[in-house]
Parts: C-alpha cells; sequence; structure tokens
C-alpha cells in the first residue's frame, strides 16, 4: 500500500497484475476474493472483462444468507455451475459483480458466516440463488480447473455424505507465517509503474 497507493487500485493495475501472474508467472488458477460492484475506469474494467472470459480466473461474489426486511441486491449473479445434487441453503441476497463482468466464465462464493465472537470457523460449500448452485471461491476454483474438474464431483458426494454439505469447518491448523505470501509490489517494475499503473 505505501508503494502502490491506497485500496482500491485503479482496474487497470489489478487488470496488469492478473496479466502478469499467468504470462510472466505461469500460475495455474487465480481466484480474484475482491467485488467489483459498480464500472470504474473504462480501459480497466474491459481489460478485467476479457480476462474474465478467457484466463483462468473465478471472480468473486458474496451471498447473503439472512432474512433481512430489505434483501441485500446489488450486482449481477454469474451462475457457472449445473445443478448439483445436495441439501445446500438458499441465498436470500447478494454482492456481485456489474453487469459489465457478468461473463466470466467462473465465480465463487466468498461469504463466511461469522460467530458471536467474530471469527470465521466455517464456509457455505455450496449455496442456491434462485435455482442456480453457487461454489465457494475454493471449489469454483477446482471446477473450473480442467486437471481437478473432475474430483469435484466426488469431493461434492463426500461433504453431502459427512454432513458438511451445508458448511464446511475450517481446518484451522497452521500459522499464517506456514503459507507463501508475495507482496503485490514484488510482481516487479512493469506492473508498479508500467503502463497498467495510472
Amino acid at each position: 500500500l505505501n508503494m502502490v497507493g491506497p485500496w482500491p487500485w485503479p482496474r487497470s493495475q489489478m487488470a496488469q497484475l492478473i496479466e502478469d501472474l499467468v504470462t510472466e508467472h505461469g500460475v495455474r488458477m487465480i481466484g480474484l476474493d475482491v467485488v467489483f460492484p459498480a464500472p470504474a475506469d473504462p480501459v480497466g474494467d474491459m481489460r478485467l472483462q476479457a480476462l474474465a472470459q478467457f484466463a483462468p480466473v473465478v471472480m468473486a461474489q458474496v451471498f447473503d444468507m439472512n432474512q433481512r426486511e430489505q434483501a441485500i441486491v446489488s450486482g449481477v449473479p454469474i451462475g457457472t455451475t449445473p445443478p448439483i445434487p445436495g441439501n445446500w441453503p438458499q441465498a436470500q441476497g447478494h454482492l456481485a459483480n456489474h453487469a459489465g463482468l457478468s461473463q466470466a466464465r467462473c465465480a465463487g462464493n466468498i461469504s463466511s458466516i461469522i460467530d458471536t465472537d467474530g471469527a470465521v470457523r466455517r464456509l457455505n460449500t455450496v449455496v442456491t440463488w434462485g435455482q442456480a448452485p453457487q461454489l465457494s471461491l475454493g471449489l469454483a476454483m477446482l471446477a473450473c480447473d480442467t486437471q481437478t474438474a473432475a474430483s469435484l464431483p466426488r469431493l461434492l458426494h463426500s461433504l453431502v455424505a459427512s454432513g458438511q454439505d451445508q458448511h464446511w469447518e475450517v481446518p484451522y491448523s497452521k500459522h499464517l507465517d506456514a503459507y507463501t505470501v508475495i507482496p503485490a509490489s514484488q510482481m516487479g517494475p512493469d506492473w508498479l509503474f508500467g503502463a497498467g499503473a495510472q
């Protein structure tokens, strides 16, 4: 944030980061844990739209499971998954990406279940919006990767069999320092100062 500037970063810069991850670093799949509910800079939005359709990117959307007097309904939800057998909970509202990103190839649900002490210990594995099942971001990444998509039905069946079809308990078994974390600022000068930066 000190090098690039405060959040939210320009869409062109986000698009450049995704392009660099794919072309320069050969990542197989990107789970973009960010929602873009409204259009911003036109060039950046067009680049993100193209990446969402043709790059190995899973866009994010949030589904609200709470019954409210007035449902939260913003953006255009993406339904990219065929019907999945299971007793999936029904979403009551959503915060999705703007219409320009509604043709994304893949999308995942990033809503979480917050316990009374403020901690997140469970995630919705699959929820439904209307008739469309919405996979969690991690499951959507598996479903959109041609090398792992075939294993998804078996995984979902095991979740149903184990009773975790409604919620998946996060197995916190490692500290944060056990994960490889690379700051965006280390992506290189092209991303920081190139044509993508504004």
